[in-house]
Order: structure tokens, then C-alpha cells, then sequence
């Protein structure tokens, strides 16, 4: 143990012999069962500063010299003795019942916080029931995702555009028609002469921590001389839940694109409106992803712990920016958002 030879007797006699190895924090135990569940402690040791992550093996002697002996390891899971680790061990441990489905809902997670998890099989039918499993972890994200357009598809009632309305607007399952603004969020896959003909309606080969990014193409050369895409939540959506404070896009343009103003608008739901423009032009040029990360508080008049529609304008102003409309010709980018 740590480096040093040990060796202890099992005690047992005959086989097969179920043996078991417990750690809680720098202790380890070691016992002995000739029947797998009358297990009998025959060796203990401490071990301090013992880290978190170490190796367990076993092995078997004759104990006479020149003597060789052959034995055959089954069944031999390494499986932590709780549910939280013993650095962990502090941390308060919750039974949450039985289980008859094969999922299950946690209560609301607090952000950026390490949680533990483990699922044990129960028979009551049987002695040496509960049967425990591994112990998991995961950690939630210090943020929360708007869209991030990995769920949209070619489905109809799935795709991009039926929930970021554009220009066109679409006909299936239902008409919707569209913002009437130069903004198309789509790949032509229905046209025989398209590049994308067949291919996904998102954009996948152009993508930002995953596997797809929404391309937005912007015609501002004719009326109204502005593109708009606008998501709108039939419930209002909380933005500052676990401390949030800032709205993060990532953009990627093409070198082609002439410089032009992009915004963000935000409406809550008592309707108020707050505009916010990058303040470099030269962004919607960029031929790598650019995070543009706005501070809520940005937003002036708007509640952010009650978001309502979100507007996302690649490329100059709309009426309600306050700027006045003008021409700057056509070209297409990609957006990712968190």
C-alpha cells in the first residue's frame, strides 16, 4: 500500500471467495466472504494525503515457497463505497426513492457547480440486494443557452426559420408570414442548382463549439433596406436566474462583406424595447468567430428577467434603432448564440 509490501490471509477456506476493498478518505479497509455477503473486516491501514484518484489490482499467493497456485478473478467491479467521493464527503447525500422510469428530472441546479450521482438496482426478491452502481458527476455550465441550433432540422415544425422568423417567412405546417426585412436563415436544399441542394437547412460545416450554426443571408439593397431575424418565446424567459448578466453571440462573416452596422434588440414583456449596436462595422467582414459578449444592463428599460422577443439584425439599422435606413448591398454570415 503507497509503495510498501503488505499482505494479509482471507481467512476463507475453499471457493470461491469474494474479497472487497473500501476506502473512506485516507482509511482503507479490506474484507473476506465465502458466500458474497457476510463480508468479515481482516485488514485495515491508513494511508494520509492518500489522492482521490488511485489504482486498485489484486493478486494471490500460494504463501509456501515453491509453490505456485492458480486462481481466476471474476466479477470484479471497482465502484466507489458512496455516493460522493471521499473529498466530497462533507457534502450532503439524498436518497431520491425508487425509480420505475429511466430517466429522471433533478430539481433546479445551481450554475457551475460539480454534482454526483449514482443508481442502484433493487430486488427485493433477492438477499444480496441493493446491487450499488458507479458513482457519476457532471458540471453545470456557468451559463445558459439561449440557442445554441444544434436541435433544428429538416422536419417540418423543426426548422430555423420557424422559430427565427426572417424576411420569407414559411408556408408549413402552417402560413407564417415573414418580417418582410432582407434576412433569409436558411440553406436552399429544395433547388437542384443550389450548393446545398439535399444537404441540412442549418449551416454544418461552419460551426462554433458544435455541430451546427444558423446562416443568416442579407439583402440591403432594396426596401426596407435593413435584415432582421426576431425570435419571439410565448412565455417570458428569466436571463438573470443563478446571478446572469450578460447576452454572448458569436459571429462569423465572410472578407467579401462590406463593413455595416449589426444590432441586438430585446423586447420584455411589458413590451419595452432596447437596442444595442457593435460597435465595430468591420465585424460582419470577419472571416473567423467573433464573440461579442453584452452586458444586460445594456439594454436600458428593458427587463431582462422577462425577455419576450430577441431581434438579432445582421447588419444595419432597423426603424426602431433610430438610425435611418440606407443600402449596403448583399452578403450572408453565421451565428451562434449562448
Amino acid at each position: 500500500m503507497n509503495g510498501v509490501a503488505d499482505q494479509v490471509s482471507t481467512g476463507a477456506t475453499g471457493a470461491p471467495c469474494w474479497v472487497k476493498v473500501k476506502r473512506a478518505g485516507d482509511a482503507i479497509a479490506g474484507y473476506a466472504s465465502l458466500n458474497g455477503k457476510d463480508g468479515t473486516e481482516v485488514y485495515s491501514t491508513s494511508v494520509p494525503g492518500l489522492p482521490s484518484t488511485v489504482f486498485v489490482g489484486y493478486g494471490v499467493t500460494s504463501e509456501v515457497s515453491g509453490k505456485l497456485v492458480t486462481a481466476v478473478f471474476d466479477k470484479g467491479p471497482v465502484t466507489a463505497s458512496d455516493p460522493i467521493p471521499a473529498d466530497k464527503a462533507g457534502d450532503a447525500r439524498v436518497f431520491k426513492g425508487n425509480q420505475f422510469m429511466a430517466t429522471y428530472r433533478p430539481e433546479t441546479l445551481s450554475a457551475n457547480t460539480t454534482y454526483y450521482w449514482r443508481v442502484d438496482e433493487v430486488n427485493a426478491a433477492a438477499a444480496d440486494s441493493p446491487w450499488k452502481g458507479n458513482v457519476w458527476s457532471f458540471t453545470t455550465a456557468n451559463f445558459l443557452v439561449v440557442d445554441d441550433f444544434e436541435s433544428y432540422t429538416n422536419e417540418i415544425g423543426e426548422r430555423v426559420f420557424q422559430s427565427w422568423l426572417d424576411g420569407a417567412g414559411y408556408t408549413e405546417p402552417q402560413v407564417v408570414r415573414g418580417n418582410n426585412t432582407g434576412a433569409i436563415v436558411w440553406h436552399d436544399i429544395w433547388t437542384e442548382s443550389s450548393p446545398y441542394y439535399g444537404g441540412p437547412i442549418v449551416e454544418s460545416r461552419i460551426v462554433h463549439g458544435g455541430g451546427q450554426s444558423m446562416p443568416v443571408d442579407y439583402n440591403n439593397a432594396i426596401s426596407p433596406y435593413y435584415s432582421e431575424v426576431e425570435r419571439t418565446w410565448v412565455a417570458p424567459h428569466n436571463w438573470t436566474v443563478k446571478g446572469m448578466n450578460m447576452l454572448v453571440l458569436y459571429i462569423r462573416g465572410a472578407a467579401a462583406n462590406a463593413p455595416a452596422r449589426l444590432y441586438v434588440a430585446l423586447q420584455d414583456n411589458a413590451t419595452h424595447v432596447a437596442v444595442v449596436p457593435h460597435s465595430d462595422p468591420a465585424t460582419i467582414s470577419a472571416t473567423e468567430w467573433v464573440e461579442w459578449k453584452i452586458p444586460l444592463a445594456d439594454f436600458t428599460g428593458v427587463n431582462p428577467a422577462a425577455v419576450r422577443e430577441c431581434h438579432r439584425t445582421l447588419v444595419v439599422p432597423g426603424i426602431a434603432t433610430g438610425y435611418a435606413p440606407f443600402a449596403s448591398g448583399t452578403a450572408g454570415g453565421f451565428v451562434s448564440m449562448s
